[in-house]
């Protein structure tokens, strides 16, 4: 068992009782297309995680493992960029992935600019 971020979901369907269909509330082995990233760092203005409420505000992947019996790794689930699914999803409250992507940081690029050789 891992740690998958499926994404956004509206306040209104934060409670499971209030979403609809299968893929909402997935049961048993599911395959999840997505990135493995390193998750975000804590800021000076983020609230302290409070697991013992079930609150989180940012992924303290070893924190959450630890809570959910996990293995302390970190998938985030992508999808397509597509308005009519995403509303679908959301009217149904199924996550709302991100859309994947790389940056590529080209240093020979920004040297070149600066006119370094």
């Amino acid at each position: 068992t891992i740690l998958v971020n499926r994404g956004w979901i509206s306040r209104e369907k934060k409670e499971q009782r209030a979403r609809k269909g299968e893929d909402a509330l997935p049961q048993g082995e599911v395959v999840v297309q997505g990135l493995l990233r390193e998750p975000w760092q804590r800021n000076m203005f983020t609230p302290t995680n409070r697991p013992e409420k079930g609150e989180f505000y940012f992924p303290d992947v070893v924190e959450m493992a630890e809570v959910t019996g996990s293995r302390p790794v970190w998938v985030e689930e992508t999808m397509e960029p597509d308005l009519l699914r995403a509303m679908d999803r959301e009217d149904r409250g199924v996550p709302i992935g991100r859309v994947a992507e790389v940056l590529v940081i080209l240093s020979y690029f920004c040297d070149a600019m600066d006119g370094d050789p």
